[in-house]
Parts: structure tokens; sequence; C-alpha cells
């Protein structure tokens, strides 16, 4: 659309009498010319001026900008401006094709006439062209389309374009993950002037994915975030400060970040810190200022939020019944990962008594419903199996886990899938040389491979282990040769020291807050 559009007041507030003087005297006026424009089709173009009113109208009525919404009369005056020579509005028709497919337009002819656009270099042709190859509309997706359209459509200056390409390969589910494709995206958007981007870049150079490794740097470059006003940025400052983005682990300084966007009202914010005091991973555990932040985001609607507080709820005796109600709740209105929270647990006996067969069944009718959280869960389970204390809950069952994979490989998106096929492997000990597994780690986006680690501890102690050690005589804290549980030990030490976090490694290497304060080396 032409940007001069918007420009109307009668676009940008509600009809009054006098704004629908003005479209009724454009109606007449268009209904004068109709006779040549829709009779014959070869008659001469109509002035600009009158292709620009009939776009205009066509418009307004598709939009319900000032007249009540009409599709039919949308395209009707759509097609009086593209007889009277509008680019846009053959366009516009085009698009409409795929957008709204109950008008009957045709499609084959349209996927035709933008593409010949998009060959022309034409960005609103090649943005759509992009959306279509996406699967946007019905159509099978082509991921490697897309990205062509979207590399001529940033070529000609679009910064949406550059932006969503960043999106792709930071995000790593249509196509591989690619920090350096993403950054290099990301850099072109910020050289045209946007600055969303650069809450991102800074995440990238924090830890050196794309680009040469300057924590000092990506604190400073959020800091123009925050001057700007964004909360996102506290966030992510708050997360850097705790998972090796930034030069230290500053405890203090996350909390002071996230309070602050908390008190403005971001819930990633208040479920960040209620994890951070329910699990107590840089200090003791403290439930009631868990519990209290768990509520603030419940509190805004937020369905995490309500899960979070639920599973905090069920935990403690005293209000496990309260917990399991708004599971239930939260479960039978489709929230699928409430209804995973209650079959755990079962599993585990948390909050209810322990009945595993429940808790798999559970798990099996909605995956059979096709719940795709469910069935990571299963597949989870089989993996390893699942043993409470000494006693073996559920078999493990590489075979089942395998084909369930199968089953949603598909709908995971390329790095999750790659995340548990290396899970598969590494608990099946199907790992190859452990600096070859490392690669393949580092093929997956930074917060994937951070949980990945988690995984690593819990279900293959062994690897994990040898995986820190390897990361750690990278880092120079140990030679190659050194192997010995004690030199290692020491070389976590060591390492934790620089970082700030001695009290926290000195939980051991298999603790959970040891495991989140060494993620960084990954």
């Amino acid at each position: 659309m032409d940007s001069d559009l918007d420009s109307i007041g009668m676009m940008t507030r509600p009809a009054t009498g006098r704004t629908m003087l003005v479209v009724l005297c454009l109606s007449f006026f268009s209904i004068l010319s109709l006779g040549p424009v829709v009779a014959q089709s070869t008659a001469q173009p109509a002035s600009e001026e009158l292709a620009k009113s009939y776009r205009r109208l066509g418009q307004m009525y598709t939009e319900g900008k000032a007249v009540p919404r009409d599709l039919e009369k949308g395209v009707y005056y759509y097609r009086l401006a593209e007889q009277a020579g509008s680019d846009e509005a053959r366009l516009t028709l085009a698009m409409m094709a795929y957008t709204d497919p109950g008008m009957g337009l045709d499609k084959a002819g349209a996927l035709a006439h933008i593409t010949a656009l998009a060959t022309q270099g034409q960005v609103p042709a090649l943005s759509f062209l992009a959306d279509i190859h996406a699967g946007l509309y019905g159509d099978a997706p082509d991921f490697e389309l897309v990205l062509a359209s979207l590399e001529e459509a940033a070529d000609r200056g679009d910064v949406a374009a550059m932006i969503r390409i960043g999106d792709y390969y930071r995000e790593g589910k249509v196509v591989g993950y690619d920090a350096a494709k993403a950054v290099a995206a990301y850099e072109r958007a910020e050289v045209a002037g946007n600055r969303t981007v650069t809450e991102e870049l800074a995440i990238f150079q924090a830890y050196g994915e794309g680009m040469s490794r300057d924590a000092a740097a990506a604190m400073a470059r959020l800091e123009s975030v925050k001057a700007q006003g964004r909360l996102s940025a506290l966030v992510t400052e708050g997360d850097l400060m705790l998972t090796g983005g930034a030069p230290i682990v500053d405890v203090a300084g996350a909390i002071e970040a996230w309070n602050t966007a908390a008190a403005q009202g971001r819930v990633d914010a208040m479920i960040r810190l209620g994890d951070l005091y329910f699990y107590g991973l840089y200090g003791a555990q403290q439930m009631k200022k868990a519990l209290a932040y768990y509520q603030a985001a419940a509190d805004n609607g937020d369905l995490y939020g309500r899960l979070a507080f639920a599973k905090a709820q069920l935990a403690r005796p005293t209000t496990a019944k309260d917990g399991q109600r708004q599971l239930e709740s939260l479960a039978a209105s489709g929230f699928d990962e409430a209804g995973v929270a209650i079959a755990n647990a079962y599993l585990r006996g948390n909050g209810v008594p322990q009945n595993p067969k429940v808790g798999l069944s559970r798990l099996t009718d909605m995956a059979a419903s096709g719940s795709i959280q469910a069935r990571l869960r299963l597949i989870e389970i089989y993996r390893g199996g699942l043993v409470d204390g000494r006693r073996q809950v559920v078999r493990a069952d590489a075979a089942k886990a395998t084909a369930l994979l199968d089953e949603i490989g598909p709908s995971l998106g390329k790095s999750e899938r790659l995340h548990q096929e290396i899970l598969l492997d590494a608990v099946s000990g199907k790992i190859g040389r452990p600096m070859q597994f490392i690669r393949r780690l580092d093929a997956l986006p930074v917060t994937m491979r951070h949980r990945l680690v988690k995984d690593l501890r819990a279900e293959a102690p062994h690897l994990y282990l040898e995986l820190v050690r390897l990361k750690l005589v990278d880092g120079g804290y140990l030679s190659l040769g050194q192997k010995g549980w004690k030199s290692v030990i020491g070389a976590m030490m060591a390492y934790c020291q620089d970082r700030g976090v001695r009290k926290v490694c000195a939980a051991g290497p298999f603790a959970p807050r040891t495991t989140a304060a060494l993620q960084a080396l990954f």
C-alpha cells in the first residue's frame, strides 16, 4: 500500500459525519466513471488520481476503515483501480487470493503475478512471496526459496527482511543455527538504523557467537537499549549476569535488573526471580519469595506464571491440593505443559500419591491426542529410564524413545531435533570422540546448549564431567593430560573463583547450582 494512505485523517480515527461525506463523495465520483472502465477493458487508463481514489476505497472496505468491512466491495474497488492502471492494486488483489481465499480469486494467477513482481525486485512482492514459500498460506514450505526472496528484499534495503533472516538463523528452527549469518543480518539492520536488533547482537557478543567475545562491550550495548526504555534489555542483562555473558557472575546485579523490569510489569522477569529463589541456584531456597514472584506473574494472567505458581504450590504439603487443582484447570484448558506437570507429579509422587502407571497413562493419552510436550517427556523417560532413589520406576527403552522422536521430528525444528538426537546418542553411548561431540553441541543455539548440559549432568554424568574437563582445558585451567578427579575438581574451583562463584561450586560438580555456574564454559 502507498504510504500516503495513512496520512488521510479519516483512515486513523472513527468515522464521523464529515468523514462519511468524503467517503460518499469519493464513491459518487467513482460510480460516475464506472461505465468506460468496467465495460471496456481496453479503454484508456483513468488518471492516476482516480486510480488512487479507487485504491483508497478498496483499502477502506477491506480493512474496515471509516466504513463497515466489506471484502466484496473492497475487491470491486481494487479491480477498478487495477483497470485504471494501479500496479499496487493489482498486487493487493494477488495477495488477497491468499489472505482471503473465500473470495474465490485466482490463486494460480496471483502467484504468477506476485512472482513476476518479485523478479522485478519489488519489495512488497518479495516479502509476500517469502510468506507463501514459508507455508503460511497452506503451500508446502521451501525455506531455500524463503531465504532467497528475503535476501533479495534485504539487498534492496528492506530492514524487516534483514531481521527476519537473522531470526531464522538465530532460532535454528526451519534452518540450521548459524550465529555468523544471524549476526551479519542483524548488523545490516542496525547499520540501516534499526535498534531492535541491538539487544540480540549484545547476546551474540557476550557469548562470542558469530563475533568476537567481548562481555564488557556487550553489556555496554545493552545499556544503549535500556536508554531507549526497552524493558526486555533489563531481562537480558540479568540473564547475562548469571549465565556467563557478563565478565563475572553478578547475582545481586541480576536480581536488581529483574526487579526493575518486574516492577514495570515484565512477567518473564517475575518468573526468573521466582525460579532463582525456588531452586536456590545461587543461595538457599527461599520459598516465600519464590511464591510471591510466581503469584505476581500468575496475577498478570500469564499462563507460564500460573503454571509456575501451581507447581510451586504442589511442592508444599500445605498447598499441594490447591496446586493440583490449578494444574488440572490449566490442563483442561488445553495447556499441555500443565498436563505434563501433573503426570510428572504422579511419576515422582510430588504433591500427590506416587503412581507411575497413572503418570505414564496421562502422558500416553496426551501423546495420542497430538501433544508434542507429552511426547518429548516420554522420549526423556524412555531414553534413560526413570529412577526414584534406588528403585527403577520406568525401564529405559531406546527403541521407544527413537520411534517417538521419529514421529515428531519434523514438528520440532532443526535445533530441537538435534538436541534430542544428541541426548539419545549420549545416553546410549554413541558419542564418538568427545571433541567431535563438543562440535555437535556447537551447532545448537546457546540457550539450548546450556539446557543440554543440564540434561547431560542428569542422564550421562560421566560424559558431562569429561566435557567439563575438556572445556577447562580449552580455558587454560588444565593440561590435556590431566584427567584425575582431583585435578578436574581443582581446575573447576579455579574457574569458579575467577567467575566469582567459588561458594556455589563448592557443592560439587554434579550439584544443579554448580552446573548452572559451569554453563558459561559451553
